[in-house]
């Protein structure tokens, strides 16, 4: 891992590895609810904003099947190192994989990410139904710079109601501090550049702004996680010199170049459902949008997955496009059946000498 992509996300990526990865189910801590308290980290604007409950994602039976599943899968390498690792971190931290349950980030300054990235500007928080010391934050980011071959030297002071870590400066790297608050029976880390950190801790409650939730909202009925996009002007004009150029292969395409935000919402129970939605400048745009979906990236898609496994992923199934208003939608839902299909695929990607394991012993 390159250094400046490393120390971008040092300060988040301990817990993240937990919230993102683990199947797990809610603690249920004491000390506030998980959501209000992350959602503190969201400021009046930004580019972009997400926010995951992985509490009521991970106690899914579709979660807890998939990491069932997980123990037919052959050994190997990297799943050895991974549960290594994830051994070292619940040692230092005394988290488990049921304890972080929400999860939260903002960034603004978007248009810089190519230019100049240190201009960038995250806030972000998360949080766990248990307490960990700040002490026990720094020898988690630690552990992450040891395990990419690297020295990590944190500087930490105590802030008006946190203790602050600073960490090392990059040129080409946002700013990036956090601040730990730890309760009686949960922990909350702030995380981004030191004023957006500040104005986290000052805020008593917390709530997504309208600019924030409007490009994700309703695309899942009772998502438990989402995603907003709002497009910079200067991407805008990325987008329209691209479908310019497959205007001649695409008719239509060029209505994308009123897109002006892009959601995605998911929720997981007996399957896992997941929508992308492009808000463009009309209804009209959305609707040629929805055909091109329809016509093009289904059908592209259903060419590209439906070779390989085993039998026909159900997922290719339930591919669908829609559009209401100025919005066009592509929906998918995921079912453990295709998840099954998949792994089968991949052992028999595996070769047998490099993990001891024949495809058939796992199935």
């Amino acid at each position: 891992m390159k250094i400046t992509k490393t120390r971008i996300t040092l300060a988040l990526s301990s817990s993240l590895m937990l919230l993102l990865g683990a199947g797990c189910s809610p603690s249920g801590g004491v000390d506030g609810d998980g959501s209000e308290q992350v959602l503190r980290a969201f400021p009046e604007s930004a580019d972009v904003a997400m926010y995951f409950d992985q509490g009521a994602i991970s106690q899914s039976s579709f979660s807890e099947a998939v990491q069932d599943m997980k123990e037919n899968f052959p050994d190997s390498p990297q799943a050895e190192q991974a549960e290594e690792f994830s051994e070292e971190f619940s040692e230092i931290t005394g988290l488990e994989d049921d304890d972080v349950t929400d999860f939260a980030l903002a960034i603004s300054g978007l248009e810089n990410v190519q230019t100049d990235p240190s201009l960038l500007k995250l806030s972000g928080a998360i949080y766990a139904t248990k307490p960990v010391t700040t002490d026990q934050v720094v020898a988690a980011a630690e552990l992450i710079a040891e395990k990419n071959g690297e020295t990590l030297e944190l500087t930490i002071s105590v802030g008006e109601g946190a203790d602050f870590i600073e960490f090392p400066k990059d040129p080409s790297s946002p700013e990036m501090y956090a601040a730990v608050v730890t309760g009686e029976s949960s922990t909350l880390v702030f995380f981004g550049d030191r004023a957006s950190v500040e104005a986290s801790l000052a805020r008593k409650s917390g709530s997504v702004p309208e600019s924030l939730k409007a490009p994700s909202q309703g695309l899942v009925e009772g998502q438990q996680g989402w995603i907003s996009i709002i497009i910079p002007e200067s991407f805008r004009a990325q987008i329209a010199g691209m479908s310019a150029q497959g205007e001649q292969m695409i008719r239509g395409l060029s209505k994308i170049n009123s897109l002006q935000s892009v959601g995605v919402g998911m929720k997981a129970g007996e399957s896992l459902d997941i929508a992308l939605g492009l808000n463009l400048g009309s209804e009209e745009d959305a609707a040629a949008i929805q055909a091109i979906i329809n016509n093009q990236v289904i059908s592209f898609a259903k060419m590209m997955l439906g070779a390989g496994t085993p039998e026909p992923l159900p997922l290719l199934d339930s591919l669908a496009a829609s559009h209401a208003g100025d919005r066009a939608v592509l929906s998918i839902n995921v079912t453990l059946k295709d998840i099954q299909l998949l792994q089968e695929q991949l052992v028999n990607m595996i070769p047998t000498g490099n993990t001891g394991v024949t495809p058939s012993a796992v199935q």
